[in-house]
Protein backbone atom coordinates (compact mmCIF):
# COMPACT_ATOMS: atom_id res chain seq x y z
CA UNK A 1 0.00 0.00 0.00
CA UNK A 2 1.17 3.05 -0.77
CA UNK A 3 2.00 5.86 1.95
CA UNK A 4 -0.18 8.74 2.08
CA UNK A 5 0.74 12.34 3.36
CA UNK A 6 -1.76 13.35 6.56
CA UNK A 7 -4.47 11.38 7.98
CA UNK A 8 -7.80 10.68 6.29
CA UNK A 9 -11.22 11.30 7.37
CA UNK A 10 -14.65 10.14 6.74
CA UNK A 11 -17.16 11.48 4.72
CA UNK A 12 -20.55 11.51 4.46
CA UNK A 13 -21.01 8.36 2.47
CA UNK A 14 -18.61 6.49 4.58
CA UNK A 15 -15.29 7.04 2.13
CA UNK A 16 -11.50 7.51 3.82
CA UNK A 17 -10.72 10.90 2.38
CA UNK A 18 -7.15 12.23 2.52
CA UNK A 19 -7.51 15.77 2.13
CA UNK A 20 -3.83 16.98 2.32
CA UNK A 21 -3.62 14.08 -0.05
CA UNK A 22 -6.60 13.97 -2.67
CA UNK A 23 -7.37 11.53 -5.76
CA UNK A 24 -9.30 11.98 -8.05
CA UNK A 25 -11.03 8.58 -7.48
CA UNK A 26 -11.75 9.39 -3.67
CA UNK A 27 -13.68 12.12 -4.29
CA UNK A 28 -17.59 12.06 -4.56
CA UNK A 29 -20.44 14.53 -4.89
CA UNK A 30 -22.32 13.08 -2.89
CA UNK A 31 -20.31 14.35 -0.24
CA UNK A 32 -19.80 17.19 -1.92
CA UNK A 33 -23.36 18.38 -2.01
CA UNK A 34 -24.15 17.09 1.99
CA UNK A 35 -21.22 18.69 3.24
CA UNK A 36 -21.75 22.14 1.44
CA UNK A 37 -25.38 21.50 2.65
CA UNK A 38 -24.58 21.62 6.45
CA UNK A 39 -22.73 24.53 6.58
CA UNK A 40 -23.49 28.13 6.88
CA UNK A 41 -21.82 30.97 4.80
CA UNK A 42 -19.97 34.01 6.96
CA UNK A 43 -19.27 31.54 9.03
CA UNK A 44 -22.80 31.53 10.38
CA UNK A 45 -23.03 35.34 10.95
CA UNK A 46 -26.02 35.32 9.04
CA UNK A 47 -29.67 36.21 9.60
CA UNK A 48 -31.18 33.37 8.23
CA UNK A 49 -29.10 30.02 7.79
CA UNK A 50 -27.67 30.09 4.66
CA UNK A 51 -25.26 27.04 3.06
CA UNK A 52 -22.56 27.29 0.98
CA UNK A 53 -24.52 24.40 -1.40
CA UNK A 54 -26.99 27.28 -2.04
CA UNK A 55 -24.30 29.95 -2.85
CA UNK A 56 -22.99 27.54 -5.53
CA UNK A 57 -26.06 26.78 -7.11
CA UNK A 58 -27.35 30.20 -7.60
CA UNK A 59 -23.93 31.13 -8.52
CA UNK A 60 -23.84 28.39 -11.33
CA UNK A 61 -27.52 29.58 -12.54
CA UNK A 62 -26.09 32.92 -13.55
CA UNK A 63 -23.25 31.75 -15.15
CA UNK A 64 -24.50 29.24 -16.87
CA UNK A 65 -26.94 32.31 -18.38
CA UNK A 66 -23.92 34.09 -19.00
CA UNK A 67 -21.47 31.50 -20.14
CA UNK A 68 -23.25 27.81 -20.90
CA UNK A 69 -22.31 24.90 -18.99
CA UNK A 70 -18.61 24.56 -18.56
CA UNK A 71 -18.31 27.28 -16.90
CA UNK A 72 -21.70 26.66 -14.91
CA UNK A 73 -20.18 23.20 -13.48
CA UNK A 74 -17.04 25.30 -12.77
CA UNK A 75 -19.36 27.45 -10.58
CA UNK A 76 -21.50 24.86 -8.66
CA UNK A 77 -17.94 23.35 -7.60
CA UNK A 78 -16.06 26.20 -7.32
CA UNK A 79 -16.15 25.63 -3.05
CA UNK A 80 -16.02 21.99 -3.13
CA UNK A 81 -12.69 21.55 -1.67
CA UNK A 82 -14.36 23.43 1.69
CA UNK A 83 -16.54 19.69 1.82
CA UNK A 84 -13.24 18.70 2.86
CA UNK A 85 -11.64 21.89 4.74
CA UNK A 86 -14.33 23.44 5.85
CA UNK A 87 -15.60 27.44 4.63
CA UNK A 88 -13.00 29.35 6.21
CA UNK A 89 -13.50 33.50 6.38
CA UNK A 90 -11.82 35.23 3.50
CA UNK A 91 -10.26 37.51 6.50
CA UNK A 92 -8.71 34.37 7.70
CA UNK A 93 -7.74 32.40 4.59
CA UNK A 94 -4.70 34.32 4.24
CA UNK A 95 -3.13 33.56 7.89
CA UNK A 96 -3.97 30.37 8.24
CA UNK A 97 -0.71 28.69 7.29
CA UNK A 98 -1.18 25.75 4.85
CA UNK A 99 -4.75 26.13 3.97
CA UNK A 100 -4.21 27.92 0.57
CA UNK A 101 -2.06 24.76 -0.47
CA UNK A 102 -4.15 22.58 0.62
CA UNK A 103 -7.23 24.27 -1.19
CA UNK A 104 -5.65 24.34 -4.64
CA UNK A 105 -4.32 20.85 -4.05
CA UNK A 106 -7.96 19.80 -3.33
CA UNK A 107 -9.57 21.83 -6.22
CA UNK A 108 -7.36 20.19 -8.75
CA UNK A 109 -8.48 16.71 -7.52
CA UNK A 110 -12.05 18.77 -7.87
CA UNK A 111 -11.44 19.20 -11.54
CA UNK A 112 -9.69 16.17 -12.86
CA UNK A 113 -12.92 14.28 -11.29
CA UNK A 114 -15.39 16.07 -12.93
CA UNK A 115 -13.67 17.22 -16.24
CA UNK A 116 -13.08 20.26 -15.57
CA UNK A 117 -10.47 22.77 -16.75
CA UNK A 118 -7.70 23.03 -14.38
CA UNK A 119 -8.04 27.01 -13.57
CA UNK A 120 -11.00 28.37 -12.28
CA UNK A 121 -12.80 30.58 -15.54
CA UNK A 122 -12.70 34.51 -14.76
CA UNK A 123 -16.73 34.72 -14.97
CA UNK A 124 -16.78 32.54 -11.94
CA UNK A 125 -14.01 34.06 -10.32
CA UNK A 126 -15.45 37.76 -10.83
CA UNK A 127 -19.35 36.49 -9.73
CA UNK A 128 -18.31 34.91 -6.64
CA UNK A 129 -16.94 38.33 -6.07
CA UNK A 130 -19.83 39.85 -6.51
CA UNK A 131 -22.73 37.54 -5.28
CA UNK A 132 -21.53 39.30 -2.10
CA UNK A 133 -23.31 42.40 -2.43
CA UNK A 134 -26.65 40.10 -3.25
CA UNK A 135 -25.87 37.99 -0.11
CA UNK A 136 -25.57 41.41 2.38
CA UNK A 137 -29.61 41.15 2.38
CA UNK A 138 -28.94 38.35 4.85
CA UNK A 139 -26.49 40.11 7.03
CA UNK A 140 -27.09 42.83 10.24
CA UNK A 141 -26.35 46.41 9.23
CA UNK A 142 -22.42 46.72 10.08
CA UNK A 143 -20.57 49.73 12.25
CA UNK A 144 -18.57 49.89 9.90
CA UNK A 145 -18.14 50.82 6.68
CA UNK A 146 -17.23 48.15 3.75
CA UNK A 147 -14.48 48.16 1.29
CA UNK A 148 -16.83 46.73 -1.38
CA UNK A 149 -18.51 48.44 -4.21
CA UNK A 150 -19.45 45.22 -6.75
CA UNK A 151 -22.42 45.10 -8.90
CA UNK A 152 -24.93 42.81 -7.89
CA UNK A 153 -25.78 39.53 -9.52
CA UNK A 154 -29.49 40.01 -8.49
CA UNK A 155 -29.93 36.33 -7.16
CA UNK A 156 -32.49 35.91 -4.83
CA UNK A 157 -31.39 34.06 -1.62
CA UNK A 158 -34.06 31.62 -0.86
CA UNK A 159 -32.76 30.13 2.73
CA UNK A 160 -33.23 26.45 1.91
CA UNK A 161 -32.52 23.64 4.63
CA UNK A 162 -29.88 21.75 3.96
CA UNK A 163 -32.07 18.80 2.75
CA UNK A 164 -33.21 21.30 0.22
CA UNK A 165 -29.84 22.85 -0.59
CA UNK A 166 -28.43 19.29 -0.95
CA UNK A 167 -31.14 17.95 -3.58
CA UNK A 168 -30.87 21.11 -5.78
CA UNK A 169 -27.18 20.96 -5.66
CA UNK A 170 -27.15 17.28 -6.77
CA UNK A 171 -29.93 18.15 -9.24
CA UNK A 172 -28.16 20.82 -11.08
CA UNK A 173 -24.76 18.57 -10.51
CA UNK A 174 -26.59 15.78 -12.91
CA UNK A 175 -28.43 18.00 -15.44
CA UNK A 176 -24.82 19.92 -15.81
CA UNK A 177 -22.52 16.94 -15.86
CA UNK A 178 -24.96 15.29 -18.87
CA UNK A 179 -25.26 18.47 -20.53
CA UNK A 180 -21.33 18.78 -20.45
CA UNK A 181 -19.89 16.60 -23.39
CA UNK A 182 -16.56 14.81 -21.16
CA UNK A 183 -15.45 11.59 -22.39
CA UNK A 184 -15.54 8.77 -18.96
CA UNK A 185 -14.83 5.39 -18.17
CA UNK A 186 -17.86 3.19 -17.92
CA UNK A 187 -16.62 1.66 -14.63
CA UNK A 188 -14.97 4.40 -12.50
CA UNK A 189 -16.76 7.39 -14.09
CA UNK A 190 -13.52 9.23 -14.29
CA UNK A 191 -12.86 11.60 -17.25
CA UNK A 192 -10.69 10.04 -19.86
CA UNK A 193 -7.21 12.37 -20.36
CA UNK A 194 -4.54 12.07 -22.76
CA UNK A 195 -2.39 9.11 -22.62
CA UNK A 196 -4.66 6.97 -20.53
CA UNK A 197 -4.44 3.21 -21.87
CA UNK A 198 -8.07 2.47 -23.14
CA UNK A 199 -10.35 0.12 -24.39
CA UNK A 200 -13.58 -0.44 -25.84
CA UNK A 201 -16.31 -2.08 -24.46
CA UNK A 202 -19.48 -4.51 -25.68
CA UNK A 203 -21.47 -2.21 -24.49
CA UNK A 204 -20.61 0.82 -26.71
CA UNK A 205 -18.96 2.22 -23.82
CA UNK A 206 -14.79 2.35 -23.30
CA UNK A 207 -12.67 2.07 -20.08
CA UNK A 208 -9.41 2.34 -18.56
CA UNK A 209 -7.24 -0.33 -18.86
CA UNK A 210 -7.20 -0.47 -15.39
CA UNK A 211 -10.78 -1.02 -14.95
CA UNK A 212 -11.30 -4.18 -17.41
CA UNK A 213 -11.82 -7.83 -15.67
CA UNK A 214 -10.41 -10.99 -17.61
CA UNK A 215 -13.53 -12.09 -19.91
CA UNK A 216 -12.19 -11.74 -23.01
CA UNK A 217 -16.34 -11.73 -24.27
CA UNK A 218 -16.34 -8.01 -23.00
CA UNK A 219 -13.53 -6.94 -25.61
CA UNK A 220 -14.11 -6.38 -28.73
CA UNK A 221 -11.39 -6.74 -31.78
CA UNK A 222 -10.42 -3.70 -34.32
CA UNK A 223 -13.64 -3.87 -36.39
CA UNK A 224 -15.57 -3.29 -32.88
CA UNK A 225 -16.81 -7.41 -33.43
CA UNK A 226 -16.66 -8.61 -29.23
CA UNK A 227 -13.66 -11.54 -29.00
CA UNK A 228 -14.36 -15.24 -29.08
CA UNK A 229 -13.35 -17.72 -26.20
CA UNK A 230 -10.07 -18.24 -26.58
CA UNK A 231 -8.75 -15.43 -28.19
CA UNK A 232 -5.74 -12.81 -27.12
CA UNK A 233 -7.01 -9.49 -25.48
CA UNK A 234 -5.34 -7.14 -27.89
CA UNK A 235 -3.32 -3.95 -26.35
CA UNK A 236 -5.39 -0.95 -25.11
CA UNK A 237 -4.77 2.36 -27.40
CA UNK A 238 -3.67 5.42 -25.95
CA UNK A 239 -6.14 7.88 -25.53
CA UNK A 240 -6.31 11.51 -26.99
CA UNK A 241 -8.72 14.12 -26.77
CA UNK A 242 -10.21 15.23 -29.66
CA UNK A 243 -9.18 18.95 -30.78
Amino acid sequence: MIARFGDWMQTFTGRQFWPLDPRPDEIAVEDIAHALAMQCRYAGHCLRFYSVAEHSVLLSEWVMAEAGTHAALWALLHDASEAYLVDVPRPVKPYLAGYKPAEAVVMRAVAARFGLAPDIPAIVKQADDRIIADERANLSACVAQWDFDAIPLGVTLHYWTPDVAEERFLEAFRWLIDAVDVDRCIACDMPFKDGDAVYDDVSGGSLHAACCGPEVESYVDAAGEPLKPGEAIPAPYIWRAQP
